[in-house]
């Protein structure tokens, strides 16, 4: 389904559509040189709420004028039919009206048209924007604002001598009468046209994965009462990019289901460095292919097939490497050293090991030579318990890794989530205190072993409810994944998104990236600094690393880097940030100036610690929208 927003188009975009019965165009829309017919609803007026007015206040505030809704919208727009017709210059006085009365309810009102190939209705308020030639001096400017009855709203910072301008009201003429007008003064005007309001569509890709309702971490509807947008935006972020056999991910874990029909389609190699052999399948126990089924089917299980889950990065390539649950230090970095060497664009680890030298060099190496010296993507699960994991003998405190921590499905850090000073990102997974704690309502659903074998008849977490029939494959699957084990390749997959999407930037380009495009969730908690955007309480330990993983916000910079757009660029460190196996401290992470491009923090999208669309819209009101 289709999710919608509102905004006000300063950039006229045409959608699709047509006439209402019976109308003939009497007015126009000069748009791109085009002549597109408009025919004015004189009985109907749009407003557009305010963002805390409800359904059930708009609706009061028309009935006490006799008016009816006519149309509900998205975004608080709404269309009320005024009963009977009305001339144009007694129309425009309607929203007028119904502006001033409206108080703090209505945020904006106007007259109602609708054109041929514009699917939703028009807004045309009293607004209107005029781009004057650049020649025009001010005065003369002023003076056509006069003879014009027009007054600022408005002046561009970016356009000089443009301006939204406002219809006094005490006019009889509308903003599409004025803006026809100040159109028709070809040498003293560049372009103008109603401020109108209307519906957008950002667009989102759905697959038709029958489980991936069940995936909240994807996409979060509130389902089970869960916070609505309490995601990474995988959806949106999967409309520009799904991933490429070309972008491989390796996942170095403890078994795998290779033969799974959700994960087969996207495995192209695999190593057991405990048989010695190319077969990386394990025994089925809870450190075991059971554990590493789910861990791949996060990442990369193959979406939009019609068959059960789909992964963060449904396209990308999957090297299943297969190391014991116990393991010499050798076999872990053996297991590193083959990724690197074999074209791993993502390295996921979903586990914890002491620091020894070997694996440090080995995670290095991958981190600096692989992909042909731009740095393979290292991800690091951090442990899943209430403790520091930053400490020099273990591997998350590694400048050359990502370091994952976890968040719920309610965009809250559980009581026993891990924290310290390497702590780079949270994604979405669970724990197993999540639900008791209040603090989450729901677990991860993945890939699990076929039939019989794998969490579901072996290892069921109460009080997590399991897969049952239908669909007829539902022990193939689990709803019981939790952990950083489950948020890691999560944040794996979007590295390969982002990868797939730019393929020429560097590991650390990358880690920046994931890092500066996070939704800064609970913010009062996690502090997040000003100036780098990265958690630093007053008293206690960095909390929340840069925030909670965004999919869509990391692939959209990523795509615009790659079609020739700003490449990301992280400030300057007021201290030299540590070499590669070094350790990281927090006076290591203090930097100066702004932390996205040559922006300040919140113009990506951001605002209020939350991710927004274009008009400054919360993502969570939109997507109400799609359920």
């Amino acid at each position: 389904m289709r999710i919608l927003t509102v905004i006000s188009v300063i950039t006229v975009m045409l959608l699709v559509g047509g006439y209402a019965a019976g109308q003939e165009p009497t007015d126009f829309l000069e748009l791109q040189g085009e002549k597109v017919p408009l025919a004015i609803n004189s009985s109907r007026i749009g407003v557009l709420s305010r963002e805390d007015a409800t359904f059930e206040k708009v609706r009061e505030f028309a009935d006490g004028r006799g008016y009816k809704i006519a149309d509900q919208l998205p975004g608080g727009l709404y269309i009320l039919d005024i009963g009977r017709t009305h001339e144009r210059a007694e129309l425009v006085q309607v929203p007028r009206t119904l502006r001033r009365e409206g108080g703090e309810l209505i945020a904006q009102a106007g007259i109602v048209g609708t054109a041929p190939g514009i699917e939703n209705p028009l807004i045309i308020t009293d607004d209107l924007i005029v781009q004057f030639r650049p020649e025009l001096s001010g005065e003369r400017i002023r003076d056509l604002f006069a003879e014009n009855s027009v007054s600022i709203v408005e002046a561009s910072i970016y356009s000089a001598n443009q301006f939204v301008l406002r219809v006094d009201e005490t006019s009889k003429a509308d903003a599409l009468q004025i803006s026809a007008r100040f159109q028709s003064m070809n040498d003293l005007v560049e372009f103008a046209h109603p401020d109108f309001i209307t519906v957008v569509e950002p667009r989102e890709l759905l697959p038709n994965d029958p489980l991936f309702g069940h995936q909240w971490h994807l996409r979060n509807t509130a389902q089970g009462m869960g916070e609505e947008d309490a995601d990474i935006d995988a959806s949106l972020a999967w409309d520009m990019e799904q991933g490429a056999a070309a972008t491989t991910i390796a996942i170095i874990d403890f078994g795998f289901e290779i033969t799974h029909p959700d994960l087969q389609p996207n495995v192209v190699s695999g190593w057991d460095f405990v048989q010695n052999d190319n077969d990386p399948s394990g025994p089925d126990i809870a450190s075991g292919s059971r554990h590493g089924t789910a861990v791949a089917g996060v990442a990369a299980a193959r979406g939009n097939n019609a068959t059960g889950v789909a992964g963060s990065c449904p396209q990308c390539s999957l090297m299943l490497l297969r190391i014991g649950a116990s393991s010499a230090a050798s076999t872990v970095a053996a297991a590193i050293g083959y990724a690197e060497n074999h074209g791993a664009a993502v390295i996921s680890n979903s586990w914890s090991y002491p620091a020894a030298p070997a694996l440090v060099n080995a995670l290095n190496s991958a981190a600096t030579s692989g992909r042909a010296g731009l740095g393979s993507v290292v991800l690091l699960a951090m442990r899943n318990s209430h403790v520091d994991d930053c400490s020099s003998s273990r591997l998350p405190s590694l400048d050359s890794v990502i370091s994952v921590g976890r968040s719920t499905n309610r965009d809250l850090i559980d009581d026993l989530a891990p924290f310290g000073t390497c702590l780079d990102l949270l994604a979405p997974t669970a724990w197993l205190s999540t639900i008791s704690s209040g603090r989450g309502t729901l677990w991860i659903t993945s890939t699990d072993m076929l039939g019989t074998a794998g969490y579901n008849t072996n290892d069921i977490l109460a009080p997590c409810p399991e897969l049952v029939s239908p669909p007829a494959n539902a022990l193939d699957y689990t709803r019981c994944f939790i952990g950083t084990s489950s948020s890691t390749p999560l944040t794996a997959g979007v590295a390969g998104l982002v990868l797939t999407a730019s393929p020429g930037l560097t590991r650390l380009e990358v880690q920046h990236l994931l890092q500066d495009t996070a939704d800064k969730i609970e913010d009062s908690v996690g502090v997040y600094s000003p100036g780098n955007g990265r958690s630093a309480p007053s008293s206690g330990p960095p909390s929340h690393g840069w925030g909670r993983l965004n999919a869509f916000e990391a692939v959209r910079v990523a795509a615009s880097a790659a079609q020739g757009g700003p490449r990301w660029r992280r400030p300057v460190f007021a201290r030299q940030p540590p070499g590669l196996g070094q350790h990281r401290t927090a006076q290591q992470y203090a930097v100066r100036g702004p932390a996205r491009h040559d922006r300040p923090l919140g113009e990506h999208g951001h605002q209020g610690g939350r991710a927004t669309l274009s008009n400054g819209a919360d993502r969570r009101d939109v997507r109400k929208l799609s359920r």
